[in-house]
């Protein structure tokens, strides 16, 4: 094939040249006559251009096919020599090294794997549960003192938003008149049955039950109440004089 290969190429340049100079060629102990017709040298030109290219289509499909069946072989590794018994030498010292055998795992127990296969995974908490919320800040009191409520037969009493507390026509805490005894009336009331005075937090949640505008009380009793400004408070009667006369610890705080 390859001298086949090589002939077209020869055939396909003698011809281009002849056909390209119009003369008398001899190349490759070949000749080829002098071409005068311009159709005639056009002709012979496209025979060495299809030789050319045969020529060249042989030589790749023989190429390919070569090297295919050449790279179909792979060598195999020589067969080791050594045996189970042999040791390798140290190339330094020429002495065997130690046995490379893998050493044993240790038995395992039945019952540890079962505990290790029904041991729940850990609990990874999330970002947004490690950040604890902020504290919200303490609310300080806008006013704490000791009120006395009295009424001679006209309404009386206290606006709380003031600091201190101004008197007035029965305003956020005081009496309507002098025919209810014991009876206090307010913006809005409702009775603390704690044990202590109440505090900020302890009055916002009951903060939806201030409707009352009246509450019957005796010594000790204590309250909690919202003053015209929406300010919550708290009072605890101290000391009852008479049915129209008492004393109260009262405490306005400063958020409304």
């Amino acid at each position: 094939m390859p001298a086949f290969v090589g002939t077209l190429w020869v055939v396909g340049v003698v011809l281009l040249v002849g056909a390209v100079i119009g003369q008398a060629v001899t190349l490759g102990g070949t000749e080829l006559p002098a071409l005068t017709s311009v159709r005639l040298r056009w002709t012979i030109a496209g025979i060495g251009v299809f030789a050319l290219l045969l020529g060249s289509l042989l030589f790749a499909q023989n190429l390919s096919a070569t090297s295919g069946a050449g790279g179909g072989h792979v060598a195999e590794p020589p067969p080791s020599t050594a045996t189970g018994s042999q040791r390798p030498s140290s190339p330094v010292t020429g002495r065997t090294s130690p046995s490379a055998s893998p050493t044993p795992d240790p038995p395992r127990d039945p019952a540890a794997s079962q505990d290790e296969r029904t041991e729940d995974p850990p609990v990874i908490p999330s970002p947004s549960a490690s950040k604890a919320a902020p504290a919200r800040p303490a609310v300080k009191a806008r006013w704490k003192g000791t009120l006395l409520i009295y009424s001679n037969g006209a309404p009386t009493g206290w606006w709380l938003d003031q600091v201190p507390p101004a008197q007035a026509v029965i305003g956020d805490l005081g009496l309507e008149c002098d025919c209810h005894a014991g009876e206090v009336v307010a913006n809005a009331i409702a009775e603390w049955d704690g044990p202590q005075a109440p505090t900020y937090q302890q009055c916002s949640s009951v903060s939806g039950q201030l409707a009352r505008r009246a509450l019957a009380v005796t010594e000790g009793t204590k309250a909690c109440l919202r003053t015209q400004n929406g300010r919550l408070g708290s009072i605890t009667v101290t000391s009852v004089a008479g049915p129209y006369e008492m004393n109260v610890e009262a405490t306005v705080w400063d958020r409304g």
